[in-house]
């Protein structure tokens, strides 16, 4: 996942965002502004996920985003089987 990418189309990519994960509110959306170390924080908060779990859902749902918006299918760390990725698995 590329930091640039959620910077430069949070617009985009807000609303989708609000749509996969359905808990974060406006105020939580309006603090990410398209940082995805606040993304990763938010989602441990909300969701109870370790910072691993957040960064594979982020990676999972960057993997499938459309700036259309198409083509998303739902699926969250559960789905996956709970895998563990180290923080060094992910690439900035």
């Amino acid at each position: 996942m590329k930091r640039k990418l959620l910077q430069s189309n949070w617009r985009e990519m807000r609303g989708q965002i609000s749509e996969w994960w359905d808990d974060l509110t406006d105020e939580d959306l309006d603090m990410i502004a398209g940082n995805e170390e606040r993304l990763f924080m938010v989602l441990q908060e909300h969701y109870g996920y370790t910072r691993n779990m957040a960064i594979t859902e982020v990676k999972s749902w960057m993997a499938g985003y459309h700036l259309d918006g198409k083509g998303r299918e739902k699926r969250s760390y559960k789905d996956m089987g709970m895998l563990q990725y180290s923080s060094d698995d992910y690439d900035d």
